[in-house]
Formats: structure tokens, sequence, C-alpha cells
């Protein structure tokens, strides 16, 4: 459907994140039914170049990762997670703590972001 000269932007989860590693099947991120497959930055690439696009980008990006750690640790202890709940102290500062340490991380080679950024032409 996209034109050719169209540019392409998406945004999806990353299979290498540092919280998948970290909270498993408790991860926010994997939020069936809406991610039924998660891509590696490497498998993400190859898809776009199987279906011809060109001028391919793919980054990570740790957006968000302090509330994906909110959530992931509700999910872990309670089995869900409801929206704007206080998350407690001690979840609160590790989040802001993670917040801090994914970007720096990814910068050193030792962790790469919770989302992936697609961007392409046709």
């Amino acid at each position: 459907m996209l034109k050719a000269g169209g540019r392409l932007v998406t945004v999806t989860p990353n299979a290498r994140a540092m919280l998948l590693e970290r909270h498993g099947a408790n991860w926010l991120a994997l939020d069936p039914p809406r991610h039924l497959l998660l891509f590696t930055a490497e498998s993400l690439r190859a898809l776009a170049e199987k279906v011809g696009l060109r001028d391919i980008q793919v980054t990570t990006t740790p957006r968000a990762v302090a509330l994906n750690h909110i959530a992931s640790a509700k999910i872990s202890r309670d089995g869900h997670y409801t929206w704007g709940r206080w998350p407690g102290l001690s979840t609160w500062l590790e989040a802001q703590a993670l917040q801090c340490w994914e970007p720096l991380a990814m910068k050193l080679d030792r962790a790469q972001g919770e989302e992936l950024v697609l961007m392409a032409t046709r």
C-alpha cells in the first residue's frame, strides 16, 4: 500500500530488550493480542528487505522504560496492571534508575532498547 517513494516509520517492541530479559513473560510489551510477533533489529531489517523496502534504518530506543518496568513488575506480582496506580516507592525508584541506566547501557553496547524503530522507503 506504500506508494513508490513513500516513507514508512514504525515502532515495535524489541525481542532483545533489556526488560524482556528481566521480566520474561510478564514484560508489558508482550501485550497480546497486539504483539503476536516480536522482532530483533536483524529480523526486522530482513523483513523490510524481503518486501522491497530500501534506505532501511533500524534503531532501538529506551523510551518509556520506567513505565514498562513499573507495569511489568506489577504484572509479575499481581498478574495484571491497572494504569495510573501508584507502584510503591521501591518499584518507582528502581524504574527511575532503569530510565537512566538503559540509555547508558545502550551507549556502552551492554543493552538494546525496549523498542525498535524502522524507517525505510519504497
